[in-house]
């Protein structure tokens, strides 16, 4: 992990949680962290923790911080209550402050209703306080919302028994109108294309770009075929295929016990739409139905963006590696 690509993990959220704890400054985890603690589980990999605190401990907790090598990482929304401390390591805490007077009105920094810092929840177990889950919901809105947004505020409020709130209708429709089905020779061309262009737009200048030729479809029409060991399934929108993912038996390692997830690829138009998140379910429920005990899962490497998504859909690094270390093994338990 570097200063590039910051990641802030439970075990990380941990320490720092327990070093306020010990040194009794009370903080609330809002921001992605708070919702998985909400939760009481990791859904996803975060660049940073947000924390709430009042604006009286902040000077004591940025020394606390500071001695641990953390230091100021200027942005352009950088004010007295609200900064980013981050160190060497990429790890960072997005720090907002406030003050309420001796009757509970805020008059002073981040504007947090008293009521919102009510929530409790765990990470990995640990205990902490959180923003409460309707506030969490609340501060879900009003900016332009992505997958991941629509992905927490979906998960709070089927836990909570909260309503969705309406600026989430068009990632609604959407979930609801992708269909899933098996693929088959037939549609060799759109698996081609969607190959391709996810191929071009992702790896971009990792890997040089490819086309959909005549030798490239044959390759994938023997993939289709039905005497491959490898099963496909396509997803669709409407009258569009989105997406494709394959699954089969392990080539590396060859081990009767062990699923590979051969080829998840979306349409670039169609990323952060949910549309990977509902192939790799189907996916990881197709490696069970087969009666594998664990899966694996070979991509490049020094890809970040893969990374988040594999981690958050339960993915663990290996540590193992191929092609003189361009390609890394990624495991899961099934």
């Amino acid at each position: 992990m570097s200063k590039d690509d910051p990641e802030m993990t439970a075990s990380d959220v941990i320490e720092i949680a327990q070093l306020l704890d010990q040194n009794r400054i009370d903080v609330w985890i809002d921001g992605g962290w708070g919702v998985d603690a909400l939760l009481g589980e990791q859904t996803r990999t975060h660049r940073d923790l947000d924390i709430a605190v009042q604006h009286k401990d902040a000077p004591r907790l940025r020394a606390l911080l500071e001695a641990r090598g953390f230091k100021d990482a200027p942005r352009e929304d950088t004010r007295d209550c609200n900064f980013v401390l981050g160190d060497d390591q990429g790890h960072q805490i997005d720090i907002h402050s406030y003050t309420f007077d001796s009757v509970g009105n805020h008059v002073f920094g981040v504007e947090y209703p008293a009521e919102s810092l009510t929530g409790t929840g765990s990470v990995n177990g640990y205990p902490v306080r959180c923003i409460s889950p309707e506030w969490m919901v609340k501060f879900h809105t009003g900016y332009e919302l992505d997958e991941d947004d629509y992905r927490d505020v979906r998960a709070l409020c089927q836990r909570f028994g909260i309503e969705m709130p309406s600026e989430y209708g068009k990632f609604e429709t959407m979930a609801a109108a992708l269909k899933i089905r098996p693929a088959g020779p037939g549609d060799v061309e759109a698996i081609v294309r969607i190959y391709v262009e996810s191929w071009n737009a992702g790896f971009g200048p990792r890997m040089p770009a490819i086309e959909a030729d005549a030798a490239r479809i044959g390759r994938w029409r023997k993939e289709l075929a039905e005497t491959s060991p490898t099963r496909w399934w396509l997803a669709e929108r409407g009258d569009d295929v989105v997406g494709f993912v394959g699954i089969g038996p392990s080539r590396d390692p060859i081990d009767p016990d062990l699923g590979e997830l051969d080829t998840i690829a979306v349409d670039p138009v169609a990323w952060r739409t949910g549309v990977g998140k509902a192939l790799m379910s189907v996916a990881l429920g197709g490696l069970r139905s087969e009666g594998y005990r664990s899966a694996v899962l070979w991509t490049l490497s020094d890809y970040p963006q893969a990374e988040s998504f594999y981690l958050a859909s339960g993915w663990q690094l290996n540590g193992a590696t191929r092609r003189d270390g361009r390609q890394i093994r990624y495991d899961h338990e099934l």
